[in-house]
């Protein structure tokens, strides 16, 4: 509609008035319940969005507390690896020690058998030469059998328990790697079998 209303005797036409000024109620109308549509739409979006922003918040409280507990749960992981890495070096260490005590023993085990001979040829040479002295040397040759005896059943016993340590070290190792790495130390244990 051209805007430029016609004079009248008296000013402008009223009806040309009228309907321009219905036509800009309608125009005004019509943007006013656009602009009313989009605001109840950027309302629903900002609810939607402030449910997003909360649901989100939510989740980064969970997934700190988890956080949390994880960082918990490896430090204390960490703390029994390292206790069981220190029981290890101790077993390594009373290993060795009773190591060395099964060699002492065997040296000891050995100059006994030795003396044991020498005893032996002596007394084979003592009964050619005397059958007095019989009795006593037999007494003496079970003293050192039982002597020799004794010193076999000690260093088995040592064996046996250097054995039952190796085996615990190893207990330990496998522990260790089950905790740093599961799946391959199940399937390289699996791979020996």
């Amino acid at each position: 509609m051209d805007n430029g209303f016609k004079t009248g005797l008296f000013g402008f036409r009223k009806r040309q008035v009228i309907s321009y000024l219905e036509q800009q109620k309608s125009e005004h109308n019509s943007e006013l319940g656009a602009c009313q549509a989009d605001a109840e739409r950027l309302e629903r979006d900002k609810t939607e969005l402030e449910t997003a922003l909360n649901q989100f918040k939510n989740q980064c409280e969970e997934l700190s507390l988890q956080k949390a507990a994880l960082i918990s749960q490896k430090d204390e992981l960490s703390d029994a690896l390292q206790k069981s890495e220190e029981q290890r070096m101790a077993l390594e260490a009373e290993l060795e020690r009773r190591s060395a005590d099964t060699d002492a023993l065997k040296t000891a085990l050995a100059a006994v058998t030795d003396e044991c001979k020498e005893l032996r040829a002596e007394y084979e040479k003592s009964v050619s030469q005397s059958g007095k002295s019989v009795a006593a040397l037999e007494s003496a040759n079970r003293e050192l059998a039982k002597q020799l005896e004794q010193s076999r059943e000690l260093a088995a016993g040592t064996e046996r328990e250097n054995a039952r340590l190796k085996q615990q070290i190893s207990m330990f190792q496998l522990k260790n790697k089950l905790k740093t790495d599961p799946v391959r130390t199940i399937l390289s244990y699996v791979r020996k079998k």
